[in-house]
């Protein structure tokens, strides 16, 4: 019994296992040995064989699939029999171009008069072209094709290559000797199983010939493909002379002439007229802005039109990343469509694009605005012509409030920057530090500051928390590490303002906080909580907290000495800045006061900030202070210090 339970799981395991890249529906038709599916791309003439049955695609190009099932290579029905059980006994290579009703190219084999060698020599893998790839030749492409060379070379042998060449075996950026005087043809091999040969792609692989095997290709492959390497094929095409120019500035011919598999996205001289006249000036003329935007435009490996049927990143010259997409309406990188696919070269593959892809690295603060989100504070300085302190001089690096953060401004505040350049100015200046800090280089509990030669001496407080946010100033980097041409910038949830007073000052000034203040001067905390660039948390009891308190315990506060209530006052200051972002609602932060007795921090959907999870701060955003935040609540805090004084509500 136990014998017959395995055999029938094992079964299922293989079935299983054969079908489970199939839907449900579809899985009945493909029952039984040796079935292959075939996916044809609706309203295209797109299809895609497997060698058995694959991965289930509901889309290519953003199209939906059609299936249709059939035996695989070499096998046929047997009536009575579910899948295809028959075998069909091999043949030589042109008798298996017949079989597969590929009869141009057959024609073509007989008509060069190498129809015997490749009948009866071997082994040979032959790279045919459908029927439609011939059809659609010229007339005088079809008669190259059933030309010779000068030594009696036959053309149509550029599709021959000596060997039994696998599906199996093809790896991405491979080359292969064919027999046309020993010249290459390169193979890639892509996701999902596509695969092509100098860009025509492998439409139906490994058909099994007695002295080889046939690959059927949707393309006529050309001797001159390899004949010219990407440089000469660029600039042998008058489209491309505007990119031609850049890259003599950029002195990058050099590496489409000898760098090995390279796909090159070429701006038309129509996308470089899409540029605006500053920056196609600085591209035609600055060789270090040209060498990065032509780094843009560089892949390293061989990525033909087919290579992709959903997206995939590629990583160009420059270090940056950019997204190849197959959608409905064409192949896009980037921003830019596809126009002239597949111009294939010695080493590599050249596409014709409609956009400049501009990398970050060569545009200025105001040509990123849009992408950054930060028109506000563009617009701002170019009221004030003050947009050449965003544009101009040594690297910086700025925090960027977004369009957002300026609409938390008070409406005073905000009509005072359309108003007052000085203004204007003062604020960019705040927000500007010198040298390029990323984000690796801000470190929790220290600070940034303007330069030796800034006219504002404050400093900017960096605090990192658990949950990965990283905030400057009381305000929270929303995207880091966006590289510019003058630097990096950091778009920020909050526009910093410099906070004069101190924690101290914030007190003072408070009346609501009139016994607090007493009771830290008493202690002699005064000095600390004055001095600036602290990193101070501050939980402030009102008034109305110490008038709370019953008469037994007012007396005990009050019979304090100094060095006990300065105990008791620590218990509500913390080293170390907490703000609302360095955690999420209903999450628990905890962390130790300067007396050693912990305080929890927790913030409710809404927004509101809880201490110990009972007692709510008065105020819905923290009191920025330069040395540290406050936090108002009325309670006083428990200490294991002095037990005997808590609050009763």
């Amino acid at each position: 019994m136990d014998l017959c339970v395995l055999f029938v799981f094992i079964i299922y395991l293989s079935y299983h296992k054969t079908y489970s890249g199939l839907p449900p529906h579809l899985r009945k038709y493909a029952r039984g040995p040796n079935v292959c599916v075939e996916q044809e791309v609706y309203g295209t003439r797109e299809r895609f064989f497997t060698q058995c049955v694959g991965r289930y695609l509901r889309t290519i190009c953003e199209r939906p699939t059609m299936f249709k099932f059939e035996c695989c290579s070499g096998f046929e029905k047997v009536r009575g029999k579910q899948g295809c059980t028959g075998i069909k006994p091999l043949k030589n290579l042109v008798e298996t171009l017949q079989d597969l009703e590929l009869t141009e190219f057959s024609n073509v084999i007989g008509q060069s008069g190498v129809e015997d060698q490749l009948a009866n020599q071997g082994a040979y893998t032959v790279f045919a072209p459908s029927e439609d790839a011939i059809q659609q030749l010229s007339i005088p492409e079809q008669q190259a094709l059933l030309s010779r060379t000068a030594d009696g070379t036959p053309n149509v042998f550029y599709h021959v290559a000596p060997g039994r060449l696998n599906f199996t075996g093809f790896k991405k950026n491979s080359d292969y000797v064919t027999l046309y005087k020993d010249e290459k043809i390169s193979v890639q091999k892509y996701s999902y199983g596509v695969a092509t040969v100098n860009c025509a792609r492998v439409t139906k692989a490994n058909e099994m010939a007695t002295n080889g095997i046939v690959h059927v290709i949707d393309k006529v492959l050309s001797p001159l493909d390899n004949q010219r390497d990407l440089a000469e094929k660029v600039f042998g095409d008058d489209q491309f002379s505007q990119f031609q120019l850049a890259l003599f500035v950029a002195d990058m011919v050099k590496t489409l002439k000898n760098k090995q598999h390279l796909t090159v996205f070429a701006p038309t001289n129509q996308a470089f007229a899409k540029l605006p006249n500053d920056m196609l000036d600085r591209i035609l003329q600055d060789s270090e802005t040209a060498k990065k935007v032509i780094e843009h435009h560089i892949v390293k490996g061989v990525y033909c039109s087919d290579s992709v049927i959903i997206a995939l990143g590629l990583k160009t010259l420059d270090g940056t990343r950019l997204l190849f997409r197959c959608k409905r309406s064409g192949k896009y990188i980037g921003n830019a469509k596809l126009e002239q696919m597949d111009i294939v070269g010695r080493n590599g593959v050249i596409h014709a694009i409609d956009n400049v892809l501009i990398p970050d690295s060569v545009k200025t603060v105001v040509d990123m605005a849009d992408d950054l989100d930060i028109n506000d504070l563009v617009n701002y300085a170019r009221n004030a012509n003050l947009t050449g302190s965003l544009t101009d001089g040594e690297d910086y690096t700025l925090l960027a409030p977004t369009d957002k953060a300026f609409k938390k401004l008070p409406a005073g505040y905000r009509a005072a920057l359309r108003t007052q350049p000085l203004a204007v100015g003062k604020l960019l200046e705040y927000h500007k530090l010198k040298g390029k800090i990323t984000s690796n280089d801000m470190i929790g509990n220290h600070s940034l500051y303007h330069g030796d030669n800034a006219t504002i001496s404050a400093k900017i407080q960096v605090n990192v928390f658990r949950n990965g946010n990283v905030v400057v100033g009381g305000a929270k980097v929303e995207k880091s590490d966006t590289y510019c041409k003058s630097g990096v910038v950091h778009t920020i949830d909050k526009v910093l303002i410099p906070e004069e007073g101190s924690i101290m000052d914030t007190i003072i000034t408070d009346p609501n906080l009139s016994t607090l203040r007493l009771a830290i001067e008493k202690a002699g905390l005064s000095e600390m909580l004055t001095k600036p660039y602290g990193q101070f948390t501050m939980i402030a009891p009102t008034n109305r907290a110490f008038k709370s308190l019953g008469s037994w315990e007012k007396k005990a506060f009050e019979k304090l000495t100094p060095g006990e209530l300065k105990e008791f006052l620590e218990r509500h200051i913390i080293n170390r800045m907490v703000l609302k972002c360095g955690f999420s609602p209903n999450s628990v932060y905890s962390i130790k006061s300067r007396q050693g007795d912990s305080v929890i921090f927790t913030q409710t959907r809404s927004g509101s900030v809880h201490i110990n999870k009972k007692y709510r701060v008065q105020h819905r955003e923290e009191i920025m202070a330069n040395n540290g935040v406050l936090y108002k609540i009325n309670n006083i805090l428990k200490c294991s210090c002095e037990p005997r004084i808590r609050s009763r509500r």
